[in-house]
């Protein structure tokens, strides 16, 4: 019984990874932007995944896009 329970967990903790990473899209060689400022950097980060989708008319919104992290080197 225990097997069985333990299982269906990882079976549901397994599910749930993949439902949080479903809607994940990397983008490569997006133009760095000269700010000293962390928060000025993702604004345009931000906006910069909006116009790019935007124009692949996938249909979404500003408030769509929940969090973007730059990968690589940080000046």
């Amino acid at each position: 019984m225990n097997k069985a329970v333990e299982l269906a967990r990882a079976l549901a903790a397994e599910e749930q990874d993949k439902d949080s990473r479903r809607c994940n899209i990397i983008l490569h060689r997006v133009p760095d932007i000269e700010v000293e400022n962390a928060d000025e950097r993702n604004i345009h980060d931000k906006r910069f995944c909006v116009q790019f989708l935007t124009g692949l008319n996938v249909g979404l919104s500003k408030d769509d896009i929940r969090k973007t992290v730059r990968l690589g080197h940080f000046r």
